[in-house]
């Protein structure tokens, strides 16, 4: 059953539409509730003040013309006119343009359609407002790993909020460091209200970068993480390449535009319910791990942290066996690192620590004497890969 909200006129909502009716029309704007009660005005002395003949003229859903004579008669009323105005086919008030009746009376039409447009609209907002939280509170019961997702009341709910056991999903885990700061910059603003803000710039800046927008969905995890969620995930990702060119678009963009400092953890492709979940594990493992072994790098992917996994998951007295193999001096380190990150190309590897190809020879051919393990070679390479992220994991312990 869809769930329909109400919308009742209350002092917020109308005291908004006055002020934006009022910079169209240069007249007092006044809105009654059922009773003839002012609950907004341009004229904040007039709020709460009553109206016999303006309630009994809502009651009645009539059109009400005041002249000054008749004014006169109620302290409720000034001159001018008053206009029922409906919500779905039901009166919710009235609102009054004060003024000469005759002067103001071309301007009522506008005024009612404007008044009952903004209660659409209100409407509107709050029931996308209300379907999103329904979404959000599903996908964090769907990622809970203690909910079955075989439950028929899980699958139902997907099956209505349109998640396809066909379709592909990926998702990443977005963290952005100096959210709170963000947070508490304008004290005026709740931290609530500006959550909702920044999970709106960061949905829309992720959106730019598809051109199937509502293929992609943000939800707040916790905290300073977001949840990113991308159907149809086939359709333009094709390989690790492509995720990480995404990953690195997306936190240049959000850096750039919106001065966050932004972590991403991105998970693999995968099917159905399930594979949200299981993309949504990996998301959050590549996030945790590249902040543990790679705190410079921003874009971290589950399908390159193989090894890393491994090293997590080590008996502690065998990484530090592993570990002791280092430490080695910081240059020596830094050659070793980047070697692993350059695909053990020499050159590559020089250009980017802007040293002669002969300095990473000598350097690699000290590496070996300090070990005991030959960079070069294919089975001492991976020892060495072991053993330095093992001694990274355990100094950061």
């Amino acid at each position: 059953m869809e769930n329909i909200p109400e919308i009742n006129l209350t002092s917020d909502l109308a005291q908004k539409i006055v002020d934006r009716t009022m910079e169209i029309l240069n007249y007092n704007i006044n809105i009654r509730d059922y009773n003839g009660r002012i609950i907004a005005s341009g004229n904040q002395k007039r709020i709460d003040t009553i109206s016999e003949m303006a309630a009994q003229a809502i009651k009645e859903e009539e059109v009400l013309t005041v002249s000054k004579q008749k004014a006169e008669g109620d302290s409720g009323m000034e001159p001018g006119i008053q206009l029922p105005i409906y919500f779905n086919g039901k009166i919710m008030g009235a609102v009054d343009i004060t003024g000469e009746p005759k002067r103001i009376e071309k301007y009522g039409g506008l005024v009612k359609m404007t008044v009952e447009l903004m209660l659409q609209q209100a409407f509107y907002l709050k029931k996308l407002q209300l379907e999103e939280q329904a979404e959000e509170h599903f996908i964090k019961e769907l990622l809970n790993k203690n909910s079955e997702l075989s439950n028929a009341n899980i699958q139902d709910r997907a099956q209505v909020m349109g998640y396809d056991q066909r379709r592909s999903y990926l998702v990443a885990i977005l963290e952005l460091t100096n959210l709170w700061d963000k947070l508490l910059e304008n004290v005026g603003d709740t931290s609530s209200m500006k959550l909702q803000q920044y999970k709106i710039k960061i949905q829309e800046g992720i959106q730019e970068l598809f051109y199937n927008q509502s293929s992609v969905k943000v939800f707040h995890l916790d905290g300073e993480r977001f949840i990113i969620l991308k159907c149809e995930a086939n359709d333009d990702l094709k390989n690790k390449e492509d995720l990480l060119e995404l990953g690195t678009n997306l936190v240049g963009k959000l850096d750039k535009r919106f001065n966050f400092d932004c972590k991403l953890g991105i998970g693999k492709i995968n099917q159905g319910l399930r594979g949200i979940r299981k993309s949504f594990e990996e998301g959050l493992e590549a996030l945790d791990l590249g902040i543990r072994f790679y705190p410079t790098k921003q874009v971290h992917y589950s399908g390159n942290l193989i090894q890393e996994r491994i090293v997590e998951n080590l008996a502690p007295e065998v990484r530090q066996d592993l570990a002791e193999i280092f430490p080695l001096d910081d240059q020596y380190q830094q050659s070793l690192e980047v070697y692993f990150a350059s695909n053990l190309n020499v050159s590559k590897t020089a250009n980017k620590l802007c040293l002669h190809r002969n300095s990473v020879m000598y350097r690699l051919n000290r590496i070996t004497e300090i070990t005991g393990f030959d960079p070069r070679d294919s089975e001492d390479m991976v020892n060495l890969k072991l053993a330095l992220l093992c001694y990274k994991l355990e100094s950061s312990n």
